[in-house]
């Protein structure tokens, strides 16, 4: 975003279309990286969002620095055009729905029926007071997360983070000592966990029919209890 802002800023055409021309090299680079990676469907999904994200700021600095030229005859001999000059409004640049990088902070959401993503956060609460259609939990430290939910719940990288939440389903990877307090309408799954607490929320639902996907044993997972 930093960068298609200093685009706005430009004015010489032959300098904007340089600009664009390398931004979309970085973007080709970086879906070429991607693919060549190992990484979780949590992580695809967040990928392909914050990609198709990054081209939709990018067409719209193209379009409202270098329109597209208007259909014009060859011959004008017998055509009389009236021209107009049109303002071309700024875009605006945003990533929607994103709570990232901050610390020790108490923050409340009231919109409902929306689709949240969270991360890099150290010692924050975060209450959704309205219910959600997902939320996507990365890399949180130290938090605490209230919030119903209609859809899914997912959850990586978090440590000694507490959740009290009623969500439809619980994806959980890659976190260690997290507290769920939660109502589940599907038992959750976890991959690659260590000391993930489980008890019920108001009725609970099937919050105690854990699906440990690191630990095919008959007996019970160590990784939680």
């Amino acid at each position: 975003l930093k960068h298609l802002r200093e685009i706005m800023q430009l004015q010489d055409k032959d300098q904007i279309l340089q600009q664009l021309s390398q931004q979309c090299q970085f973007l080709q680079q970086l879906e070429y990286k991607f693919k060549l990676q190992q990484k979780t469907p949590y992580q695809k999904r967040k990928f392909n969002q914050e990609f198709q994200l990054m081209q939709q700021n990018l067409q719209k600095v193209r379009s409202a620095k270098i329109p597209r030229p208007v259909f014009s005859f060859a011959s004008r001999k017998f055509i009389s055009v009236k021209k107009e000059v049109q303002q071309v409004e700024k875009p605006e640049l945003v990533n929607e729905n994103m709570i990232q990088d901050l610390e020790n902070q108490t923050l409340t959401f009231n919109e409902d029926e929306k689709e949240y993503s969270v991360q890099n956060l150290k010692n924050c609460t975060l209450i959704f007071e309205k219910p959600l259609n997902a939320l996507f939990v990365l890399n949180c430290t130290d938090c605490r997360v209230e919030a119903t939910i209609n859809g899914s719940l997912h959850v990586e990288l978090a440590c000694q983070s507490f959740f009290k939440v009623k969500a439809h389903q619980f994806r959980i990877h890659q976190s260690i000592e997290c507290d769920f307090q939660i109502d589940a309408f599907t038992g959750p799954i976890i991959e690659k966990c260590q000391q993930i607490k489980f008890r019920k929320l108001g009725e609970g639902g099937k919050y105690n029919e854990v699906k440990d996907f690191s630990w095919l044993k008959v007996e019970p997972s160590p990784h939680w209890v």
